[in-house]
């Protein structure tokens, strides 16, 4: 060990072999050191992104899967209320009852948008335009598409009702080719095809009690693609506007456009006829659903829009299988409906198709779309 004097005259020990001079390491090292540093921040940021983004897909299908879910539930018993109120007990006002759900849809968003500021976005406001073009093309043919599902109640069985509805995505599909909202795919279309003609093929061996119930259905079905393709659309033009807001500018158009046809077709009929068909009984039993059934209404309408605008307009379709089946079971156990083996084996094969044509569109990722 040599000894060295520092310049305060303190003696230090130092190796003989240690330099005077300041220690450096080579320029080279110090950037390796900083280049693995910065491939480390890199690879945690990424790791960090890969995780918020599986946290993202996992909380995006909880929502999914508890809408369908709530879909599922409050679809059921408006259907059931339905086919109570208009089959049987044989209250023949399906325009009134659908013009009393949008009204009451529009008077309790209205009511929440102003007592509730804070927890509610701002009212929409969007040009004169736009709600000519857009929005009122959507409320009238939601009104339509309500109204003519409703007036087919006591005209055909619902399993023959939700078969026929099934063909929505038939529509549905092809509409959005039409509208650029989906690409074409051939695997796809040859699937919704054969659901149509087995659709087609399946239902002449339903027992229907009016050939009309039949036609104002598949009018519904065209007109519900439709409604649902300019809702996809909408949401695809203005991003920012939330289903709330969508919903309190339809509502009030859909209602507007019922009520000529409620106060001067159904109403008066209805009235002339009340004094044969009186019963107070029956008439109190059609009150309590009908106001029941406008609260279960809005969780419907607002569970379609939810499933729309996290998805797509067909995938809204495609999630619809469920509640297919579940309506069909419904009809069976609540309402006697029996169907045939060769309806049933129908039923089974158009089921298993639309679960081919959820494959083939999951496949190109429509039902899940993150950031």
């Amino acid at each position: 060990m040599g000894s060295l004097r520092a310049q305060g005259g303190v003696r230090t020990f130092l190796p003989s072999s240690a330099s005077q001079t300041g220690h450096r390491l080579p320029v080279i090292e110090l950037t390796g050191v900083a280049r693995n540093q910065s491939d480390a921040v890199r690879s945690y940021s990424s790791q960090n992104k890969q995780g918020s983004n599986g946290r993202l897909s996992c909380i995006h299908v909880i929502c999914i899967a508890s809408t369908v879910c709530v879909w599922y539930a409050s679809s059921l018993i408006l259907t059931a209320a339905n086919k109570y109120t208009f089959d049987t007990l044989q209250i023949p006002l399906p325009l009134s009852v659908t013009f009393l759900h949008f009204s009451f849809i529009a008077l309790i968003l209205r009511l929440c948008f102003c007592a509730f500021p804070t927890l509610f976005p701002p009212l929409p406001s969007l040009p004169l335009s736009s709600l000519l073009s857009l929005i009122a093309p959507m409320a009238i043919l939601a009104a339509a598409d309500v109204a003519l599902t409703n007036f087919s109640y006591h005209l055909i069985p619902i399993s023959t009702l939700t078969l026929i509805k099934s063909s929505l995505v038939f529509f549905t599909y092809l509409l959005s080719i039409a509208c650029g909202l989906e690409p074409f795919k051939l695997n796809t279309f040859a699937t919704v095809v054969v659901i149509m003609v087995s659709i087609c093929l399946t239902v002449p061996e339903m027992k229907v009690k009016r050939l009309l119930g039949v036609a104002v259905a598949f009018g519904a079905v065209f007109v519900g693609a439709l409604r649902w393709v300019l809702v996809h659309r909408a949401f695809k033009l203005y991003p920012n506007l939330s289903i709330l807001q969508l919903l309190l500018l339809m509502q009030p158009m859909a209602s507007i456009a019922l009520s000529p046809v409620v106060a001067f077709y159904e109403l008066p009929h209805f009235i002339d006829s009340l004094a044969d068909l009186f019963d107070p009984s029956r008439l109190f039993a059609a009150a309590v659903v009908t106001a029941s059934g406008v609260v279960v209404a809005v969780v419907v309408v607002f569970s379609e829009f939810q499933v729309v605008s996290l998805t797509s307009s067909v995938s809204l379709c495609i999630a619809g299988v469920g509640k297919e089946i579940l309506t069909i079971i419904m009809s069976m156990v609540i309402f006697d409906e029996v169907l045939s083996s060769l309806v049933l084996l129908g039923t089974a094969c158009f089921l298993h198709l639309m679960v081919c044509c959820a494959q083939c569109l999951q496949s190109r990722e429509y039902y899940i779309t993150v950031g």
